[in-house]
């Protein structure tokens, strides 16, 4: 399981214009390369790269992050290169690898969710998680 506490600290305290410029740009740049994006402006905040009619990565609005599968990383980062700052979690699977976040203020600032199950610990989510519980305005 790997700690994502300071790649968080990171993405919060970036100061770019990720939300408002940036992330729609990145999204042009995909689609420019024929990578399917799926984003409902104004009801999501996280947009899905889409190959091959499989999803292979999210992109989130609010922050400068891409989670993305170990498969395509090179693919995407070599297209974005160019945009500025973004940081990128790569996964082998959006919905098996395991991370946690061990900082209740991030926690509260990204509104992750509360694994109940897990005693209320915040352990065990994977990127299709975090896409999952943040994923609406």
């Amino acid at each position: 399981m790997k700690d994502l506490t300071e790649k968080f600290r990171a993405i919060i305290g970036s100061n770019t214009n990720w939300r408002f410029s940036l992330f729609h740009i990145s999204l042009e740049i995909l689609r420019s390369n024929n990578i399917n994006c799926s984003f409902w402006e104004g009801e999501e905040t996280w947009a899905s790269i889409i190959i091959n009619d499989e999803v292979v990565g999210y992109i989130w609005e609010k922050y400068p992050l891409i989670a993305i599968e170990q498969r395509v990383i090179s693919q995407i980062g070599s297209m974005l290169k160019d945009v500025g700052e973004i940081h990128f979690i790569e996964v082998e699977s959006l919905s098996s690898d395991l991370f946690k976040i061990e900082s209740d203020e991030i926690i509260s600032i990204i509104g992750l969710f509360v694994n109940a199950t897990d005693g209320g610990s915040y352990s065990t989510f994977t990127m299709e998680d975090l896409w999952f519980y943040t994923n609406s305005k």
